[in-house]
């Protein structure tokens, strides 16, 4: 039971869900920083994906004043992750959703409601792309989007728990460069400045902390079914910014 919650923990702080058949065997150019295999007693997981893509025009999220969205460039999802020790179950949402403050209780109510699973063991984590609905938005389609994404992740839900299979699970990490910077900066004058994006202008003391090159990722080799893998890493998703075009950015790029 240790180890399993040890790797729930470790689960609970990933970022993104992805799921994958014989993706990324062909093994990385870098090498692991460290890895570890471990088999659980009882570990069990289950996996599903649901397309939450708006089906009309939205006001997109992040950057103030961008408008609504024009055209797609690709699919925004909703992932989710059972993992279960044969007693409890607990869900993992990944989400390619900038934020979702606003309707993020309503969903892991909906989420409980209809699994019988507390809402304390279901985290919701989202991917920050912003290129999605802004879901804080009054706007009266963000409500029908609101409503769509709720119902998705309770399908969701319920296809990874039927989806349980007896899983095996291995855990790395990586050292990557340029992935991420640090955007917030301590100027000479002690003050913090965020409007740099990256860029050394004049009056920059110091990052105001360490940049966090790490990749880290936890691959579940089920029984007779799909491997399963969840990957964190710290990224400001933002290379659509220029654009109104729906894509779930960085996260999908990376899946």
């Amino acid at each position: 039971m240790k180890k399993l919650f040890a790797i729930l923990l470790a689960v609970l702080m990933m970022v993104s869900v992805l799921g994958c058949g014989a993706a990324g065997e062909g093994g990385a150019e870098n090498t692991p920083v460290n890895g570890d295999s471990s088999t659980v007693s009882g570990l069990q997981i289950g996996f599903d994906k649901q397309n939450i893509t708006p089906e009309e025009q939205v006001p997109l999220s992040g950057s103030a004043n961008r408008g609504y969205s024009a055209g797609m460039l690709d699919y925004l999802y909703a992932t989710c992750l059972a993992i279960s020790d044969g007693e409890n179950t607990a869900l993992i949402f990944g989400m390619d959703i900038q934020n979702a403050y606003s309707p993020t209780p309503s969903w892991r109510n909906a989420v409980s409601r209809a699994t019988d699973i507390p809402e304390d063991r279901i985290q919701i984590c989202f991917t920050h792309t912003h290129s999605a609905p802004n879901t804080g938005s009054d706007d009266p389609s963000i409500g029908r989007y609101n409503t769509m994404v709720s119902e998705k992740m309770v399908k969701a839900a319920k296809n990874a728990i039927k989806d349980l299979k007896a899983s095996e699970a291995a855990v790395a990490s990586i050292e990557t460069e340029n992935m991420n910077f640090v955007r917030r900066y301590i100027m000479n004058d002690g003050t913090l400045c965020g409007d740099n994006w990256g860029t050394m202008a004049p009056g920059i003391k110091s990052h105001e902390t360490e940049v966090d090159n790490e990749l880290q990722v936890i691959r579940f080799t089920r029984e007779d079914a799909e491997d399963v893998i969840l990957a964190n890493f710290q990224m400001h998703s933002n290379y659509t910014i220029s654009g109104v075009q729906i894509s779930s950015d960085v996260a999908g790029a990376f899946r």
